[in-house]
């Protein structure tokens, strides 16, 4: 049997819509019969030779459109696969199992490989593998290097059930294979363009001179001058080096600005400044040393200042004689072997510890805690601080939740006959209830509140309270 191509959908409904149009004049004829005869016969004989000629128009006509329609079909399908042939961007199909199916020119010009060419696209890419194509995701993407270029290869997996319409003679029931569409796109002037912005952009850094009156007071007057010219030399050599600009802003702080391309050259001689700085010496016993705070990656220089105030900060706190670098979120260290800076540490613990004891002064109550399954350290912490709340008169408990067979020992040193209150140790329940708005919370050897033995107290809200970290330099 000869099987006929048959119009659907709209098309259909426009070649129907003359013939369909019978009908209505059929309804517009039977009136005119009501009051004329004759016109109602003029009306039905117009009716008929106009279906006469719509339906012989209709079967002379169709041959023509469905030739017109199969031609257009065949030579959009042609455009289509010439266009991707001839796409600007390289593309291949590639099978379940990673084989290469088609490619176009442009990826031939890319790898050398043709339309013969159907082994594993591992082969050339090896960062393409077999688990990357079988990922489920519709697309994903990555970034590969080739013969000196970069690209970002997407991958979008191509469903059969998409593209094949069922027929008699193949099934997709049930089948979960696909092809991958790969697409290359050449990246590599965009991220040169990228990197080299990223190389212009300031760099923000703070300089402070450790022990500048100790360096000072260790040599005569005359040669004072001398060793301030001395460092103010080292530092401006050391960055005139990098194309920075530096500027004294007080007699032992220096403010530096250089460009982000010099800071993994510094970063790779480990600041070498630090080592001239020592090498100083016109008669003092001391060594100069420094401590470095760098700011980077930030939206606006101001931000670029806060970050290198904030690197400056933990350089000094961490002793001095070192270099801090903030890059956003991300904090380096470098350096930090001298041990002449231990009066800075001392005296940063003094303030601490006076700090300290006017917030403890300010409550009546103290809970001391520290992390759960506490262990020497944090409990020898907690105890160094009721001792100081006992000295300052406070009310002084410490949350201990479970106690460990290492820590028993210590903790049955701490009863009444020793002279120590009975409820010197607390459990978490115990410690919501008794605090209040004049109880200072203290937590000592962790900086995580879900860590502590009882975070609740933390979390509680309107609760006027302190939060307080103890380092061991504080209680020394």
């Amino acid at each position: 049997m000869k099987n006929k191509i048959k119009f659907k959908g709209r098309l259909k409904y426009y070649m129907y819509v003359p013939m369909l149009l019978t009908i209505l004049l059929v309804f517009m004829n039977i009136p005119m019969y009501l009051y004329e005869l004759r016109a109602g016969m003029l009306t039905s004989a117009f009716t008929a030779v106009y279906f006469a000629m719509v339906t012989i128009s209709y079967h002379r006509s169709k041959p023509f459109f469905m030739n017109e329609l199969i031609t257009f079909a065949t030579q959009y399908g042609t455009v289509q696969k010439k266009l991707l042939n001839e796409f600007d961007v390289a593309y291949a199909l590639i099978d379940y199992n990673g084989k290469i199916l088609w490619v176009n020119e442009k990826f031939t010009e890319l790898t050398g490989k043709d339309k013969d060419y159907h082994r594993s696209i591992t082969s050339i890419f090896s960062h393409i593998t077999r688990e990357i194509i079988r990922k489920n995701k519709k697309e994903s993407q990555l970034h590969i290097g080739w013969d000196g270029c970069e690209f970002r290869a997407q991958l979008k997996k191509i469903e059969f059930s998409s593209i094949t319409p069922e027929n008699q003679m193949v099934s997709l029931e049930g089948s979960d294979e696909y092809m991958t569409a790969l697409y290359l796109y050449d990246e590599t002037q965009l991220n040169k363009y990228i990197r080299e912005n990223d190389d212009q952009k300031l760099v923000t850094a703070l300089i402070y001179i450790d022990n500048f009156e100790e360096a000072l007071n260790s040599i005569e007057d005359v040669k004072q001058s001398l060793l301030v010219a001395l460092i103010d030399r080292k530092v401006n050599k050391y960055f005139s080096g990098m194309d920075g600009l530096v500027r004294k802003i007080e007699k032992d702080k220096y403010f530096v600005v250089f460009r982000y391309m010099y800071l993994a050259k510094m970063e790779e001689d480990k600041f070498s400044l630090l080592e001239e700085v020592k090498t100083v010496k016109v008669g003092n016993e001391m060594s100069v040393t420094l401590s470095i705070g760098i700011g980077c990656t930030a939206d606006t220089y101001n931000q670029n200042y806060e970050y290198a105030r904030m690197a400056i900060g933990m350089a000094l706190g961490r002793g001095g004689d070192q270099v801090v670098v903030k890059e956003g979120e991300r904090i380096s260290y470098f350096g930090g072997s001298s041990k002449q800076v231990d009066k800075k540490t001392r005296v940063k613990a003094r303030v601490k510890a006076h700090a300290l004891r006017e917030i403890i002064e300010s409550r009546s109550h103290v809970i001391v805690m520290g992390h759960h399954i506490a262990d020497a350290d944090s409990f020898g912490a907690a105890i160094g601080v009721f001792c100081a709340g006992r000295v300052l008169e406070k009310k002084v408990q410490i949350v201990l939740n479970e106690v460990t067979t290492s820590l028993r020992p210590l903790k049955e040193c701490f009863h009444e006959e020793n002279g120590y209150e009975p409820d010197m140790f607390i459990d978490s329940e115990t410690a919501i209830e008794l605090t209040n708005n004049n109880t200072l919370v203290m937590v000592v050897d962790t900086n995580r509140p879900n860590y502590t033995d009882c975070p609740e107290i933390l979390k509680r809200q309107n609760l006027l309270s302190y939060l307080t970290t103890i380092d061991r330099e504080v209680m020394s």
